[in-house]
């Protein structure tokens, strides 16, 4: 190919390298997609990687460009909220959230997210709503069940720990989080 890399394999690489948490590469090859294309799915990845590199402030000004050209993104303004709460701006992604729920208020990933700031936060009763919500809009989301294991846990109740982590468990087996999770119990 001459040197050129068709964008479209650069866009398998840098999934393989988000994958394997080479971040640095994948970053990489995302600045050369976008000083051609700033196309917003490209700009989401590459915030997502920034966020990754711990780069918060530059991965929030893409996701905020973003969001201004097509401010009903969910997965921009999800970005947002994951942005804000890596930062411990609670309120803050909170607020992105519940902007997220006025577009689709069944919209599970916002409502786990705002469920896992009230867990955060100490507020249980909260935390439970959002999370039953969450269950209620996608029952095999297995990140909601990791954060009502994480709940139970908090809440010293231990079978319900159990429960809701294997169901995580069972539902993506390949989940780091998850799999963290199941390790700090064998400690």
């Amino acid at each position: 190919t001459k040197g050129k890399v068709d964008d479209d394999l650069r866009m398998v690489l840098v999934d393989v390298y988000m994958e394997t948490n080479q971040f640095d590469k994948a970053a990489e090859e995302l600045r050369v997609l976008i000083s051609v294309n700033r196309d917003k799915d490209v700009m989401i990845k590459y915030a997502r990687v920034l966020f990754e590199l711990g780069k918060s402030n530059d991965a929030l000004s893409l996701v905020q460009e973003v969001k201004s050209k097509d401010p009903e993104n969910l997965e921009a303004l999800m970005m947002i909220g994951k942005i804000r709460t890596g930062q411990k701006k609670y309120d803050d992604a909170i607020e992105t959230y519940k902007e997220i729920l006025y577009i689709d208020q069944n919209y599970a990933p916002a409502l786990c997210e705002r469920a896992n700031i009230y867990l955060i936060q100490g507020k249980y009763q909260w935390a439970q709503t959002f999370y039953d919500r969450a269950l209620k809009a996608d029952p095999k989301n297995a990140m909601v069940h990791l954060g009502l294991a994480r709940l139970s846990k908090k809440q010293k109740d231990y079978a319900g720990y159990s429960e809701h982590l294997e169901k995580a468990r069972k539902l993506d087996p390949q989940n780091r989080e998850i799999q963290e999770e199941i390790r700090s119990v064998k400690r």
